[in-house]
């Protein structure tokens, strides 16, 4: 008997303790529907300079004697409206590259970075054997100038071909 009874006040005690948690929270609540926030969240567009990024999945490729190496990795162009990826070597001479994204390609010779990603191709067939020492550069433009804009801080990135 002692154990229904038990039982009866333990189930009481629960439906009673549900019922007061399901009152009106009094203030403001987390639950509420009332937008109470007048502020308004506008995201920033503008290009930033410091937001170009590059990134390659390997800096030393060795050519196998296909005629190219393929070169691919990770980029960011901040919101400026268009980029290119060139190829240089150390002396300032630009190498020529097969862009695999065609679509988005500003210029021959010239890579783009599209949803992240770069992937090109860069022919080696004329090159002699030996180490050649490059520099793969991200150049945004913003619309107004015809001059590349560069992050040589994290928008560039060495890259070394042995054949």
């Amino acid at each position: 008997m002692q154990i229904i009874n038990l039982k009866g006040f333990l189930l009481l005690s629960l439906i009673s303790t549900l019922m007061i948690s399901c009152q009106q929270i009094e203030g403001q609540s987390l639950l509420s529907s009332e937008s109470t926030e007048d502020t308004t969240h506008d995201v920033d567009k503008t290009a930033k300079i410091e937001e170009l990024y590059l990134a390659p999945h390997a800096v030393t490729i060795n050519s196998t004697g296909k005629g190219k190496v393929d070169v691919s990795g990770d980029c960011f162009t901040s919101t400026y409206p268009s980029n290119r990826i060139v190829v240089k070597r150390d002396d300032g001479v630009a190498i020529a590259v097969v862009d695999y994204n065609l679509a988005t390609a500003l210029s021959a010779n010239a890579a783009s970075c599209k949803n992240g990603r770069f992937n090109f191709a860069i022919q080696t067939g004329n090159l002699v054997a030996g180490s050649y020492d490059m520099r793969i550069i991200l150049e945004a433009f913003d619309g107004k100038s015809k001059d590349p804009i560069t992050n040589t801080t994290q928008g560039e990135s060495p890259l070394k071909i042995t054949r």
